[in-house]
């Protein structure tokens, strides 16, 4: 973040006014009849070694030398090692970061040990590989040793190189790496991308992308050399001879003769199976020694494939069992076993592991597998080979990765660190069937919360196709209080219950006519949250519990002209999940960003709560420096504010650091714009061909940002059953990217304009070339010229009219923050100073701010510190 001190000392006398503290009392809780657990499922997922690991974990896996030490691959670039007694000896086993690309996708993708490791030493990695100084990244796979007179460490100049193949793209890499019961390792390779997908997808004569493949690292007798290749390093390992593409010089799908004839020197004989885009993870059955694979879909499919030797599983000719609408042969693809779109906040199949075991008894035989965005299924296989639905048995957000702990059977989940599928000791009851059995309101009819439901409301609102929304929480009795923070989401103990009701205008002739459309409750439960919706009867009596899986329903609307049809969505209880995810806090609305507003009475709504008893600890809340975010329409507030705000309230769940995306992108307001990696950063999804950035500014097609939020599809943001735009939104999204960001003043390029080339060190941030006591930097940041001595930015103090103290006076630059600090030493500690004209705010405008400082019996020390957003 730009910084800029603005230095001046002033020394005065302030009377020491102390606030006396309001009574606190004791929050009315809330005695409602909704399990504390979800009866959706019989699991729950814990996280283990919280303090150890904070990267994404992409691997978990066991040494075949000590089945008790557990080795966790990250994907910046290291690798961990876990033992002792409880695992809980933390040390590095490899670091390879300074050659791995950690940029979008890329990064260590995955390690696998070999089956004579005990004696070999041996193990397998593959990364994004960058050599220093080099822009070209390679997928990579390498053998490894690890050091004789240490088990805790790999020798990291034993790297052997085997494939090194160039990379253009950041995305689909795959990379997962497995012996299978052959003995051989088998690779995952994704497709490079959507600029190259076209050229790689399917082929085994050009390049290693786009299949799965087979390969023998320990030079078995009989097995041949591959193909010279400027990807291969020679002698590092042969193609087994019984591979399917080693003879296969046409290129033929079913019954279609494709017209492509392969030279025999150009066969890449080391694919076992082709035709994949993405696929991130697999999983040998330890029974039948089948092999299953996720691939990553396009924009509307996600599969699982039973992965058939030498077969080709569709892409890029088909997307699941969708075909794309150009040539399709007519045979000869193998559809996925199963595929699912992007609907109930699905967006990536990841995880991948076929269960057998005893730990889990009612899963043996099963196939697990995961979205990132953390739902959890289980696929059984049948005993005529068939497989039955899949049953979403648990949830966890920001899943990649699963295997089986070989110490006591359990699942461990990787993703955001480690977590373990655990069983749960009891069954929840079942939800009450209506909502006036769940003792929330007092009065059903008339819609009255009972004792201990709070009703707050909040400073923008999730988009609801137009739907008006009321808001309530309480808190269970004697589980403590709401822990409070600033800037970050609050924390609710257990048996929090929020509940959000929805009441919805059926006509655009008369907007009194209303209609209770559903009234939706979230549980904060031991290690998470669930959330279930009831849905009004057509007597407004009362509302009946949604199955799990959500409903949908058209909703007649009356208008001048007759009637209009608008489609409604009641979530299921997954789509809940994927979006009160714990790095949103749960409730989404509940922190001091959206609560920090005048109630009905006028009372700021924190202040109240906090005299009411409902925080933890009594924390001191000074509403004038709490952030606060702006309404869409607030056109006080500067257009960039209000994005940044929208963007937090309806991404940050899932877009900042540890979020389960995959595109790198911080929707975290706080994060600095030049930080955010919003602005000219490449996309990991794409539309089309054209929307290729994020935000690309003055260019709204190639803005993928912008188009997901203003166009309709399997890649609509966000995630929320919405069927109506929400045209507030597009509007201010279309008004930055195309008005505001290209205008947005650049330091390098003011720089320029007033510093030439020959005086161009002189326009370094910290320089003061015209001597006026003010850097180049705070000159750009308050608009005054850097070469002119009488142009600067003046703050003026004078005596209070009033008598007692100082008024302090300036101009508020537009979209500038500026924070006015006091101490009684120059070396700190600073304090901002509690003043409603000192607030986080950003305004569209630049204005005149007279602040009141009052007076001390010491002398202190005033700064206003002036940011960049």
């Amino acid at each position: 973040m730009r910084k800029l001190l603005i230095r001046f000392c002033l020394a005065f006398f302030i009377n020491n006014l102390c606030g006396v503290p309001g009574v606190l009392g004791s929050p009315v809780p809330l005695l409602s009849r909704l399990p504390l657990l979800s009866s959706d499922s019989a699991y729950t997922v814990t996280r283990d070694w919280e303090q150890a690991l904070t990267q994404a974990v992409v691997t978990t896996t066991f040494s075949p030398a000590d089945p008790s030490r557990l080795f966790v691959a990250e994907l910046p670039g290291r690798i961990l090692t876990l033992s002792g007694p409880e695992r809980t000896n933390v040390s590095v086993f490899l670091d390879l970061t300074d050659r791995v690309s950690n940029v979008g996708e890329h990064g260590l993708c995955s390690m696998t040990f070999h089956p004579g490791y005990a004696t070999n030493g041996q193990f397998f990695v593959f990364y994004s590989h960058q050599a220093s100084g080099s822009p070209d990244v390679y997928n990579r796979l390498s053998r490894f040793r690890v050091d004789p007179s240490d088990p805790n460490r790999a020798l990291p100049d034993s790297e052997e190189p085997m494939i090194s193949q160039l990379h253009r793209e950041p995305v689909h890499n795959a990379g997962d790496l497995h012996f299978g019961p052959d003995g051989y390792l088998y690779v995952s390779l994704g497709d490079e991308g959507y600029s190259h997908f076209s050229e790689n997808a399917g082929r085994w004569d050009i390049n290693y992308f786009s299949g799965i493949l087979r390969i023998d690292v320990d030079h078995r007798l009989g097995n041949l050399p591959p193909s010279p290749h400027p990807s291969v390093h020679p002698g590092t390992y042969l193609v087994p001879q019984d591979n399917p593409f080693l003879n296969r010089t046409n290129y033929v799908i079913g019954t279609d003769d494709l017209q492509i004839n392969i030279q025999p020197e150009d066969i890449i004989g080391e694919f076992w199976a082709i035709g994949m885009r993405n696929p991130w993870r697999m999983s040998f059955d330890p029974e039948s020694g089948d092999l299953y694979a996720n691939d990553v879909g396009v924009a509307s499919r996600e599969e699982v494939n039973v992965v058939a030797r030498g077969g080709h599983h569709g892409w890029f000719f088909k997307e699941g069992t969708k075909p794309w609408p150009f040539f399709v042969p007519a045979t000869g693809l193998i559809d996925p076993i199963h595929e699912y779109e992007h609907t109930l906040g699905r967006v990536a199949i990841t995880a991948s592991l076929f269960y057998r075991g005893t730990r889990y008894p009612e899963l043996d035989g099963s196939y697990l597998f995961a979205d990132l965005t953390g739902q959890i299924y289980a696929m059984r296989r049948l005993q005529d080979g068939r497989h039955g639905t899949p049953e979403l048995i648990a949830y966890s957000p920001f899943i990649v990765s699963m295997s089986l702990d070989p110490v006591d059977g359990s699942i461990l989940i990787g993703g955001a660190g480690i977590s373990r599928l655990t069983r749960l000791a009891t069954e929840a009851p079942p939800l009450p069937p209506v909502l006036s059995e769940t003792s929330l309101f007092s009065s059903i009819r008339r819609l009255i919360p009972a004792p201990g439901l709070v009703a707050y409301e909040v400073n923008q609102a999730f988009w609801s196709d137009h739907a008006i929304k009321r808001r309530w929480f309480g808190l269970p009795k004697g589980s403590g209080r709401v822990t409070f923070h600033d800037n970050e989401p609050w924390e609710a103990p257990a048996g929090t219950v929020w509940v959000k009701h929805f009441d919805f205008a059926m006509s655009d002739v008369d907007p009194t006519v209303r209609r209770r459309l559903e009234t939706r409750v979230m549980m904060r439960t031991t290690n998470g949250v669930y959330g279930a919706t009831y849905r009004w009867n057509s007597e407004q009596t009362d509302a009946d519990l949604v199955a799990a899986a959500g409903a949908e329903e058209d909703l007649v609307i009356a208008t001048a002209s007759g009637s209009r049809t608008q489609r409604w969505r009641y979530p299921s209880r997954t789509e809940c999940l994927a979006c009160h995810t714990p790095l949103g806090g749960h409730a989404l609305s509940f922190n001091s960003a959206q609560l920090n507003r005048p109630d009905k009475e006028g009372r700021n709504q924190i202040v109240a709560l906090q005299e009411a008893g409902y925080f933890h600890g009594n924390p001191e809340i000074r509403p004038n420096l709490l952030p606060v975010h702006p309404a869409l329409d607030d056109e006080s507030a500067s257009v960039e504010s209000r994005v940044r705000s929208y963007l937090e309230v309806n991404c940050s769940q899932c877009h900042q650091p540890g979020g389960p995306s995959r595109s790198p992108w911080t929707a975290q307001r706080a994060v600095p714009l030049g930080l955010a990696r919003i602005v000219g950063e490449p996309a990991v999804h794409q539309i089309d061909e054209g929307a290729i950035k994020i935000i690309d500014p003055n260019r709204l097609p190639t803005s993928i940002l912008y188009r997901r939020v203003a166009e309709f599809g399997p890649l609509h943001m966000p995630p929320l059953g919405t069927f109506v735009t929400n045209t507030q939104a597009v509007a201010l999204l279309a008004r930055w990217v195309t008005n505001d960001l290209p205008r947005r003043p650049v330091y390098s390029v003011w720089a320029k304009e007033y510093f030439t080339e020959e005086y161009e060190p002189f326009g370094a941030p910290g320089f003061d070339p015209d001597e006026d006591g003010d850097s180049n930097l705070h000159e750009f940041l308050v608009g005054t010229q850097p070469l002119s001595y009488t142009d600067r930015w003046r703050v003026r103090l004078a005596p209070a009219i009033d008598g007692g103290g100082a008024t302090m006076t300036f101009t508020r630059k537009a979209n500038r923050w500026f924070e006015i600090e006091t101490s009684d030493s120059m070396a700190g500690p600073w304090q901002r100073l509690d003043d409603p004209a000192n607030r986080p705010w950003l305004g569209s405008a630049d204005i005149p701010v007279t602040i009141r400082v009052p007076e001390e019996p010491e002398a202190r020390f005033i700064r206003v510190r002036v940011t960049e957003p």
